[in-house]
């Protein structure tokens, strides 16, 4: 599950509740007995058969060694892997943007970051809880003095509305951007895929 205590990372995870063993007598049409050992989903909780278990690192919930999970949360955990590894470090180091007021009227130098402890986006002076952050897009470009051209990236949250900011980096905006959206997909899309591995789950263990 997801800590929120205040002042953990929403990004990071507890192990899940097991689930009873007594609970679940089959997995994969096949029953569980002596040659066919029963064990749990590192990820989900779930219990499976180890056939149909994967065992890699969850960086997520600081698994550096790899653990048995369930096959159908294996694409999951590469991509939470993947953010991890890659994508979270460029947010946390940060870099240097030009935020834009409303119409780009006006605009002035910052540093953007995320907060070592991953619970908030600082914008310049403007401060956004990461779990609020629900979209970022590069919808429009800007002229700059010298006639070249910057991708806008705009933030989109619960918290402070709309916030528009370049770099004329254009590689660094494009992977501030990627890791941003990969963020977003961590913290909520997955809950979604998730949801439904538990519910069939359920149903099938419903059914012996």
């Amino acid at each position: 599950m997801v800590r929120d205590d205040g002042t953990t990372s929403p990004l990071e995870l507890d192990e899940p509740v097991w689930a009873p063993d007594e609970n679940v007598t089959s997995c994969c049409g096949k029953d569980f007995g002596f040659f066919n050992r029963k064990h749990h989903c590192r990820r989900t909780g779930r219990v499976v058969c180890g056939t149909c278990t994967t065992k890699i690192p969850i960086l997520r919930m600081a698994f550096m060694d790899p653990v048995r999970i369930h096959n159908d949360v294996v694409s999951v955990v590469q991509e939470e892997n993947k953010f991890f590894a890659k994508e979270l470090p460029v947010l946390v180091k940060g870099g240097a943007f030009n935020l834009e007021s409303e119409g780009g009227a006006v605009i002035t130098a910052a540093k953007c970051k995320l907060t070592p402890d991953h619970r908030l986006l600082k914008l310049g002076t403007i401060e956004i809880p990461s779990n609020a952050v629900h979209m970022i897009d590069a919808g429009k470009k800007d002229t700059l003095e010298d006639g070249g051209t910057v991708d806008v990236l705009t933030i989109k949250s619960k918290a402070s509305g709309q916030v528009d900011f370049h770099s004329t980096d254009k590689d660094f905006a494009k992977k501030w951007r990627k890791a941003i959206k990969h963020m977003i997909k961590v913290l909520h899309a997955d809950k979604k895929k998730l949801s439904r591995t538990k519910s069939s789950s359920s149903a099938s263990a419903g059914g012996q």
